[in-house]
């Protein structure tokens, strides 16, 4: 070959190598937003060709869906059913209820989307924190009850047959919209990217590098200490614990997680939970759902469960129990001992 015939193969490897090298930051190009929405800071991370695309749509998804959900915004569906005791809603509220209830049937009424008139009268949603006499909690006891929930398929109508009932999906919404969020970023070819909405984190594949996502999990007694990293990849961990919301008084705390069947702060012996599920909307629904029900509860709930569910328990005496699926992907933290591997596995 000649001189000038080498020259332009030269150039034309050098050409493919930059595209080479092109392609793999273009692959590689990441993007980030954070969000205030749901009554929390939501922060997400993407990376890939589409990553600004992706980030910025499931930005507006999570805003959009709020505007659904929100007890808080008098036009969302949730403020029209709790107003009227009627309304037609978005596909996505309607299916968000059914979904509520159902995991409310599942877990023996733990998780009660009609749990709103308690949470009001203990303060939670305006801060003005109450604590219940009897009386007041035997009314609230009658009046956030699910079955009052009816459903028209036809007409996407939710109705409440109780004048009294109201309707809060804080134990869910977090988790649906992880859900939304990580269809969003695969409909952009994402691969590799994070999502954390206030205690809800979703992964979605592993890392740039290769590596596993490395979720880290609080330890209720010191805001400043976590008691472990969970490393993960396509699948959500979301931890409900009773040092998130909480005021005291007389040096007792009251937390927001309330007992639908007390209407009052559950008290299971339970500091906090940690659940990892494939889907956000169970992660989410489940923890709350442990948190109320406690530890044994909870693990026969997934012994009979047909999905992979993980969870941690922390106990308010300061013991750490885990499952044993989980406890291959759990990483102690210094001075951190696991009191418990759960067997979790029904026998074949």
């Amino acid at each position: 070959m000649n001189r000038k015939g080498t020259f332009i193969f030269a150039l034309a490897g050098a050409a493919i190598l930059l595209l080479i090298i092109l392609n793999i930051r273009q692959e590689k190009r990441e993007a980030s937003a954070e969000v205030f929405a749901m009554d929390t800071v939501m922060s997400l991370k993407a990376y890939g060709k589409n990553a600004e695309k992706a980030v910025s749509e499931a930005s507006a998804e999570i805003k959009r869906l709020e505007s659904l959900f929100s007890v808080n915004i008098p036009q969302s569906d949730i403020s029209a059913i709790n107003s009227k005791k009627t309304a037609v809603v978005s596909p996505d509220t309607y299916g968000l209820i059914k979904a509520a209830c159902s995991y409310g049937e599942k877990t023996d009424g733990c998780l009660d989307p009609a749990i709103f008139p308690a949470v009001k009268k203990w303060g939670f949603t305006t801060g003005e924190y109450n604590i219940p006499t009897k009386s007041e909690l035997d009314v609230l006891k009658a009046h956030t009850d699910p079955t009052a929930i009816s459903f028209d398929d036809e007409g996407m109508t939710v109705s409440l047959d109780d004048d009294m009932s109201e309707l809060d999906l804080g134990a869910v919404a977090k988790g649906y919209a992880s859900d939304r969020v990580i269809e969003i970023f695969r409909k952009n070819g994402i691969e590799s990217g994070i999502i954390s909405l206030g205690g809800n984190v979703a992964a979605l594949g592993k890392k740039p590098d290769g590596s596993l996502w490395r979720v880290a999990v609080q330890d209720p007694k010191n805001s400043e200490k976590y008691v472990g990293i969970i490393e993960t990849e396509n699948r959500s961990v979301v931890t409900s614990g009773d040092y998130q919301r909480y005021f005291e008084r007389d040096g007792k705390r009251f937390h927001h997680i309330i007992d639908p069947k007390t209407c009052m702060p559950a008290d299971s012996g339970l500091s906090s939970v940690t659940v990892a599920a494939s889907e956000g909307l169970e992660a989410d629904a489940l923890s709350t759902a442990f948190f109320i029900m406690g530890k044994d509860r909870a693990v026969d709930y997934i012994k009979n469960s047909h999905e992979p569910i993980g969870a941690l328990f922390i106990e308010k005496s300061g013991k750490i129990s885990v499952t044993q699926d989980l406890a291959e992907s759990f990483l102690p933290g210094d001075g951190i001992n696991i009191s418990e591997i759960i067997e979790t596995k029904n026998a074949e």
